[in-house]
Formats: C-alpha cells, structure tokens, sequence
C-alpha cells in the first residue's frame, strides 16, 4: 500500500477483524490488497492529477506523504479550504 497512513490503517483494520472473527492475518491483508479505495481519497482524475478531499493537517499531511511516496519531490498542491468548486474546475 501506498502511504504510511494507509499502511497503518490497514494494519489496524486487519488485526481488528481478525481479533473479531479469527480469520488469519494473510487472508486479511490480501483482501486489503484488493480494495479499491474510496473516492476523493486519492483519487485519479486522470494521468498526474490526483484529488484528495484532505481537509485537516493530519489528512493533508497523509496525502502530501502519500504523493511524494509515489511521484518523489515533484508534487504540486492547489488548495481551496471547504469548498468543492476546485475539482469541476481541475476536471
């Protein structure tokens, strides 16, 4: 997984479930591998332009690791706080 937050959550998540029902760690993770992921987390507008509905240090801190994990030091940010008008327009 890309990201050390997602790396994390993932963790959390499958040592959860597994506490809850047993069902072995491995099995866990590979259905994590298979999640899509949420939408404006991430997401792919298209090649390069990525949108992430990041709206708190911590989130926009995640996202900016997460983009620098991927495409190195070559990430530029457009921010508008609290308002959704930004990705009609980028789109």
């Amino acid at each position: 997984l890309v990201g050390r937050v997602n790396r994390r959550n993932a963790h959390q998540a499958v040592q959860t479930v597994h506490r809850l029902t047993t069902i072995p760690r491995r099995k866990l993770a590979k259905r994590i591998e298979d999640f899509p992921g949420l939408k404006r987390r991430f997401e792919r507008i298209r090649r390069h332009l990525i949108s992430d509905y990041a709206h708190t240090v911590e989130k926009i801190r995640g996202a900016l690791e997460w983009a620098e994990e991927l495409h190195g030091q070559r990430v530029v940010v457009i921010y508008e706080g609290f308002q959704n008008v930004r990705q009609h327009l980028i789109k």
